[in-house]
């Protein structure tokens, strides 16, 4: 084996790929990625058997073979030359030889043989969407996923294709996230797969660029998300997610609109008191204006106030501030709407003149 190849690509490649591999497994080779020498390209290939990240980079390739290394540590090596160009070849067995000029590292190998097997893509696309509305519907909606890992199906995303749609929705049980996004095609398949936030976190980190189309694609137990000369593979969370259409309120009665800055401001500032506490804040709402305050025994309290559009009799309700700050902080529309029903009812958030977002937060007892 024996090929050359940049270090800016070799670089940027090992980055994701480490994002893959194992560094606490039982399993020294899941520390490793699979390097296969193949004509014009190298395949770098890692998993922990969670996910798995498969990418191809051009390459001067000499002669092919395939071998796994350690992934950090070829990084690390790779990170310290200072010259463009990589030499990676074997001349002995179970070595892997990296050379640029004078310098030649010599790194322990385990046979590709022993490698997890990455699966075949062997069913059709269910469909295809730009990555930077991809990426931003996986930023608005994996907030709200749940940490609690004794409700496993929580700790997921949804991702729903129906028809000429796509939904994302995240729900940790006081509150949910959902994204809809229109297709250009009708997709030939129905599926609601659960996908744990780990994958849409690596995958948000691949989309960074935000140029080209992503594919999605369904595997028997597993799920495909193949971008450029990249594929990320998930295995899927078991199990039904709840109905989060039965949380969403209907015909709620008052309405605010206000700047998405001066409310998140607002927040901020009561939550400079409040997080010392409970993490709560009261919204007041009346003609023309928002009162944010919260109050924090042996500590203090504040009052904010803001300039809103408010149709609705005069009402106060506390939220968890974090939650708050959560969606505000992850909206790029500057006019925002809250629509609220009773003091103990969801109340609803979503950007003005931009359909498809909705984020439904409960609110909390006033004692």
């Amino acid at each position: 084996m024996k090929a050359k190849i940049e270090k800016s690509c070799l670089a940027s490649t090992l980055q994701a790929i480490m994002r893959a591999v194992s560094n606490r497994s039982t399993q020294p080779i899941l520390g490793n990625t699979l390097i296969e020498f193949e004509e014009g390209h190298l395949l770098f290939t890692g998993t922990d058997l969670e996910i798995g990240l498969k990418t191809a980079v051009k390459a001067q390739v000499e002669s092919n073979g395939s071998v796994t290394v350690p992934a950090k540590l070829l990084y690390e090596i790779i990170s310290n030359l200072p010259g463009e160009e990589i030499e990676l070849c074997q001349e002995k067995e179970h070595e892997l030889l990296v050379k640029q000029g004078k310098s030649k590292y010599s790194i322990r190998t385990l046979p590709a043989s022993e490698y997890p097997l990455f699966p075949e893509l062997e069913k059709g696309d269910i469909c295809e969407i730009p990555a930077a509305i991809l990426q931003q519907a996986i930023r608005q909606v994996i907030f709200a996923s749940s940490q609690d890992e004794t409700r496993p199906i929580l700790t997921g995303v949804l991702l729903e294709v129906e028809g000429n749609n796509i939904n994302l929705a995240a729900t940790d049980g006081h509150r949910l996230a959902l994204r809809s996004i229109s297709l250009p095609e009708l997709s030939q398949e129905q599926i609601a797969l659960i996908i744990p936030e780990r994958t849409f976190n690596e995958l948000s980190r691949l989309l960074s660029s935000g140029e080209g189309e992503v594919v999605i694609r369904v595997l028997s137990n597993q799920v495909a998300f193949i971008y450029n000369k990249i594929v990320l593979v998930s295995r899927i969370i078991e199990g039904k997610y709840p109905n989060y259409r039965q949380v969403i309120p209907g015909n709620l009665p008052s309405g605010t609109v206000a700047s998405r800055d001066e409310i998140t401001k607002a927040v901020k500032g009561a939550h400079i008191l409040a997080k010392e506490g409970s993490h709560v804040v009261k919204m007041s709402f009346s003609a023309e204006r928002i009162a944010v305050t919260a109050v924090t025994q042996d500590v203090g309290d504040v009052y904010e106030e803001i300039n809103a559009q408010y149709d609705g009799e005069d009402m106060d309700i506390a939220f968890n501030a974090r939650y708050l700050l959560d969606i505000l902080g992850n909206l790029d529309e500057e006019i925002v709407e809250i629509k609220t029903g009773t003091s103990l009812s969801p109340a609803i958030i979503r950007p003005v003149g931009k359909e498809g977002y909705t984020y439904v937060v409960m609110p909390v007892k006033m004692g």
